[in-house]
């Protein structure tokens, strides 16, 4: 069992929160985490590059000059891959880097990648964060207010346009719906902020 502190958007503690850690595993499984950190990685690739090998380059194919008796090095075409214009020797091609794991290894890999966050201390629960409008301002006091410095994202139960809108603009915080988070997500940022009500309900259906 590991017992942290519930805040409330002014920094102020308002109480303990207890969490089983056997739901999250006996301890983090660190190949699992890299390997769905690489995949998510991977499937962000659009794999759309391409570059010209010497055969797509337009112009002559004549031999620039003779190949022996200038006293140069034997050369072919202007289309060759050292000289400038030319061809890329080993050209780039349109590819799929996409990756996959079963839902299990998935499951898993989340997790251990909560788990490693809760005992690293880099967990922070708050409480009773409601936006009826956008404003930046409060969303920036909160953050202020919970010393958090460097990336962050907030997972929220529920992510509303209001509170979608009070946190976009800041500098290295994302927001996301904590049934939306993903092992990239949790691993992706210095402090993980997450609403009392979405760890609880994510904890208990880890059950």
């Amino acid at each position: 069992m590991v017992t942290l502190p519930i805040f409330n958007e002014n920094g102020e503690q308002q109480g303990d929160l207890e969490i089983d850690t056997s739901l999250l595993g006996d301890a983090p499984n660190i190949e699992l985490i890299k390997q769905a950190v690489v995949m998510y990685q991977a499937n962000k690739r659009q794999g759309t590059h391409k570059t010209k090998c010497r055969n797509e380059i337009k112009g002559s194919k004549k031999k620039l000059w003779k190949q022996k008796g200038t006293g140069r090095a034997r050369v072919g075409t202007a289309k060759v891959p050292h000289f400038v214009g030319g061809g890329h020797a080993f050209a780039l091609r349109p590819r799929d880097y996409s990756k996959a794991m079963n839902k299990k290894a998935r499951d898993v890999a989340f997790k251990s990648a909560l788990l490693a966050k809760i005992l690293g201390n880099s967990v922070v629960i708050v409480d009773g964060i409601d936006f009826d409008k956008p404003q930046t301002k409060r969303a920036r006091k909160m953050i202020n207010s919970l010393k958090i410095s460097g990336k962050s994202v907030f997972a929220s139960s529920e992510v509303s346009n209001s509170l979608l809108l009070s946190f976009r603009n800041l500098e290295g915080t994302r927001i996301k719906k904590v049934s939306d988070l993903n092992t990239l997500d949790v691993m992706n940022c210095k402090k993980l902020i997450v609403d009392k009500a979405g760890l609880e309900s994510f904890l208990k259906a880890s059950k």
